[in-house]
């Protein structure tokens, strides 16, 4: 394996040694101790200062000051200080703009204490664990002791996996697995430790249940060897481990090691199809055996995720960027080493900044998201250290304060309303992930979908549930995105109905049914109703509500779509799908029509102006009021464009909002709502 590179850390021989010992009480940091900054807040409460602010929030105490506030502290004694000075000194040179006028906040936690340098990097203070020979004196004891981050391949990182696996198996009493389903139908063979060679074993329903490894890796653009049918039976004679790419071999490194004998990988264990071909008998095992992703990640005994990589052929063992390091010795306390370490970003720390880019590579990809869903115990050689999660516990090898988002899994005993609110939860952050094929898109939630399925007994509609149809359609586009990224929403091929987010290439914001953070006591009712489901792909679904015929829409100066009634009378703006297009066809009685659709020159054309005479119409679903100090209802349409068939294309949503006594009245402004009468539409 790649040894450490030498930068990764400063090396005990650059470590400062201090000869001085902490003030009683500094002025500035208060030591680092929470007891300190609670007595001085007592004594000296200090309000919004200008260069200094001392105050406790939910139990954590902050201090914000400046840079140069801590210098002129270090110089006049302060350890504390003075080891702050030199880390940030260490972790940011100048060119990084860190000035002496830069703000510093200190966060002192219960078992934690960070330091945040404003706008550029945090680092988390500790004494080393190697470090501590005996008791601490009482002066230095609010420090936490942590344990130091070894490289992914180190003893210290084998012994952390074994006792994450041991504590699990042995006391997490729903982590125990019940395997009630054969085993995968194909599975790795690793041998023995040394071997030069694994097989493909095929399994039978007559074997007995066997511990398993599970890899979830992203594959990359680069080729590597995979099973197909021209070349299946020579995997089962043997496969040399120099014909796979290294992420793999890690995997078969890995489970070795924990003594394991079989190792399931998705390029192995299933026959790849030729994408390129659309041979039925080419797609029956990928079909079937990509049906069955939820089992087969459940069952295993452990899932391997190679977090830090992003192509199968690195090595996430081999992978060198642990965090960096600043350590100071205390000179009056031999042996002691006080330890600045840049604070892990990736994986469980990086959901501290919601929407923020990952760190990991495997958390930008679509399927590696039900690869973390599904597991019952998973251990992940995440880009900054090892995190384990299990259904139990998330731990970090880090031991850091860390706030661990809850991942929105399904499991028995949740309410059909609970399950709802995580379908959501799964469709916005999986919408924010890529794929290699864009038409993935709803089969890289296969085994998701099965455990709902399995949990509630609803109807699947192409990323919906049909029992929940009329809240489903509200989905739209997440309207953050800018106008360069909604040119490029619809994929090069036509796939998926348009009323399904699948059909979009962009992040979704699903309807919020409770609205928890706006309104309270709302009240939701639909106004229309499912008739008909599709019979098969590519069928529409049958559909009754109102529908507003001839309202005109446009697309404005201000670079919105809007539909109108009359200029200047009624507008509303318009949560478009992606850029819109008019066209002209001739109808069912043989006159010409122009009507507005998704416009499928999307990739090189820019957004454009609708002419006037463009009209779509409006289907209601459905509305929320408020009855409070302020009267408040709001409608939500769908904005349809007809084809020439006379079937609906879904173009966007609209949500009528007024705060008036009676916003009939202005939705009438736009068509006489109360003498529309129901009738049914059909909906590709």
């Amino acid at each position: 394996m790649e040894t450490e590179p030498p930068d990764a850390h400063v090396t005990l021989s650059e470590v400062a040694s201090l000869e001085t010992t902490p003030r009683l009480g500094c002025n500035i940091c208060c030591n680092l101790d929470r007891a300190l900054a609670a007595e001085k807040e007592a004594l000296e409460p200090v309000r919004d200062l200008s260069n200094y602010r001392l105050y406790v929030f939910k139990g954590i105490w902050f201090i914000c000051t400046y840079i140069e506030l801590m210098r002129d502290s270090a110089s006049a004694g302060c350890v504390y200080c003075k080891f702050i000075e030199g880390a940030i000194k260490a972790f940011a040179p100048s060119s990084n703009g860190v000035t002496r006028e830069r703000g510093v906040t200190l966060e002192l936690n219960e078992s934690s204490i960070r330091i945040y340098v404003w706008r550029v990097f945090s680092f988390d203070v500790y004494w080393q664990a190697e470090s501590i020979s005996g008791q601490l004196e009482s002066v230095y004891k609010h420090i936490p002791i942590r344990p130091d981050i070894d490289l992914p391949d180190s003893e210290t990182a084998w012994n952390y996996l074994r006792n994450c696996l041991k504590i699990c198996t042995e006391t997490h009493n729903i982590c125990k697995q019940k395997p009630s389903l054969p085993p995968p139908k194909r599975l790795i063979d690793v041998g023995l430790v040394g071997d030069g060679l694994v097989k493909l074993h095929e399994t039978s329903l007559s074997d007995s249940w066997q511990y398993y490894v599970a890899l979830s890796y992203c594959w990359g653009d680069a080729k590597f060897l995979v099973t197909k049918n021209e070349n299946i039976e020579s995997l089962r004679e043997g496969i040399s481990l120099k014909q796979l790419p290294e992420t793999i071999r890690d995997a078969i490194h890995i489970t070795r090691k924990l003594g394991l004998r079989y190792l399931w990988v998705d390029a192995l264990c299933i026959i790849q199809p030729d994408k390129t071909k659309r041979d039925r008998k080419d797609w029956e095992d990928w079909e079937e055996q990509s049906g069955k992703m939820c089992s087969i990640y459940e069952q295993a005994y452990l899932t391997i995720a190679a977090s830090s990589v992003s192509s199968a052929h690195q090595s996430f063992l081999g992978h060198s960027s642990r965090p960096r390091r600043f350590q100071y010795r205390i000179a009056s306390e031999p042996g002691l080493i006080l330890t600045a370490r840049i604070h892990c970003a990736s994986g469980y720390h990086g959901t501290d900044v919601p929407y923020s880019e990952p760190v990991d590579p495997i958390e930008r990809r679509g399927w590696t998201f039900q690869e973390y869903l599904l597991p019952t115990r998973t251990i992940s050689y995440s880009t900054d250290e090892l995190q384990w999660h299990c259904r139990e516990a998330s731990i970090c090898q880090c031991q850091e304060y860390h706030r661990v988002k809850k991942a929105p899994i399904i499991s028995a005993g949740q309410s059909d309303l609970e399950i709802l609110e995580l379908w959501d939860e799964i469709v916005v952050i999986y919408t924010l992930r890529q794929l290699s094929d864009a038409n993935d898109r709803l089969p890289a939630l296969s085994g998701v979908r099965q455990q709902v399925e399995r949990q509630t007994g609803w109807q699947y509609l192409a990323g919906l549930w049909t029992n929940h149809l009329i809240r489903h359609l509200l989905w739209q586009r997440n309207i953050f995105s800018t106008m360069e990224e909604r040119n490029a929403l619809l994929p090069a091929v036509k796939r998926s109905p348009s009323f399904s987010w699948a059909s979009l290439d962009c992040p979704i914001l699903p309807f919020k049914r409770k609205l928890k953070d706006f309104y309270r006591d709302v009240d939701f009712q639909e106004h229309a109703r499912l008739i008909a489901v599709p019979l098969s792909d590519g069928d529409p679904v049958m559909l009754e509500g109102k529908l507003i015929r001839n309202v005109e829409v446009r697309y404005s100066d201000q670079g919105e779509y809007e539909v109108f009634r009359t200029p200047g009378r009624f507008e509303q703006s318009l949560i478009e799908d992606a850029q819109l297009e008019s066209f002209d066809f001739i109808d069912s009685s043989g006159l010409p029509q122009r009507s507005v659709r998704r416009s499928s020159n999307h990739t090189n054309q820019p957004a454009r102006k609708l002419e006037s005479g463009n009209t779509v119409s409006l289907f209601v679903l459905a509305s929320h009021q408020k009855d409070s100090l302020i009267y408040m209802i709001t409608y939500h349409s769908l904005v349809l464009g007809i084809s020439e068939n006379g079937v609906f294309e879904r173009l966007g949503v609209v949500n009528i909002t007024d705060f008036e006594s009676d916003l009939e009245t202005r939705l009438e402004e736009l068509v006489d709502f109360g003498s529309i009468g129901t009738q049914e539409i059909k909906l590709i």
